[in-house]
């Protein structure tokens, strides 16, 4: 491996041989050197004052020069803006702002109570929401709907087979199936549908064993 070091005439040297170049690069004229070099003539610290600018105006000399009148303190006092109004809760609960009704409760768990539900039909089920809160008319449609799960049965399938089934049903009385989702064993799936009346389709066992498995239906139920 060649050795690699700075001699002390401060060159490189590889394996003990000077190899005439410097490990410092020259050292770089200062600027005013450099003006110096293109021209300048004056000394080190004439050429530092050239570097000041001028003292500007001050921002009350330059309003007075765009036509400005008043003293110092005048156009200092022209600077401060109108004192501004201070929100206060009005006796509706409201957030005013001087004599002007925001509309907005200051209350906020009221907030979130207030009347925010408008021009919401569900004529189809004869329900209006128009003034209700969000609350009273989410909970009103809940009300609306039933979720019940029921077994349609154990089946106990060989690997790679499927088997049929045909499950009769009937809903609760005032309510109808508008939905439903079979839970399935691992690896199950299903061809299934509701016909009204009964719950019919295919088992499909995709699995390399058979064994005995229940299989559920969550229904939504709404009221007719």
């Amino acid at each position: 491996m060649s050795e690699i070091y700075i001699g002390e005439n401060g060159n490189w040297y590889i394996n003990g041989e000077d190899t005439g170049k410097p490990s410092r690069g020259r050292e770089g004229l200062s600027a005013y050197e450099i003006a110096v070099s293109l021209g300048y003539q004056g000394t080190l610290t004439d050429w530092v004052n050239t570097l000041k600018g001028k003292e500007g105006k001050s921002a009350y000399e330059l309003a007075v020069d765009l036509g400005y009148q008043g003293t110092i303190d005048d156009w200092i006092s022209s600077l401060k803006g109108k004192d501004g109004l201070t929100p206060y809760t009005g006796d509706n609960g409201n957030w005013f702002i001087g004599n002007e009704d925001t509309g907005i409760l200051a209350d906020a768990e009221k907030a979130v109570e207030k009347k925010i539900v408008a021009s919401t039909a569900i004529k189809e089920e004869g329900m209006i929401m128009d003034g209700k809160t969000a609350s009273e008319a989410f909970n009103e449609l809940k009300s609306m709907f039933l979720f019940k799960t029921i077994s349609l049965g154990e089946y106990c399938i060989e690997p790679q087979q499927y088997t049929s089934i045909s499950i009769p049903y009937t809903p609760p009385e005032g309510y109808s199936v508008v939905g439903f989702t079979l839970q399935l064993p691992p690896r199950y799936t299903a061809a299934v549908r509701y016909t009204g009346e009964t719950f019919n389709g295919i088992l499909f066992n995709c699995t390399q064993r058979s064994g005995t498995y229940g299989v559920n239906v969550m229904l939504i139920l709404a009221k007719r």
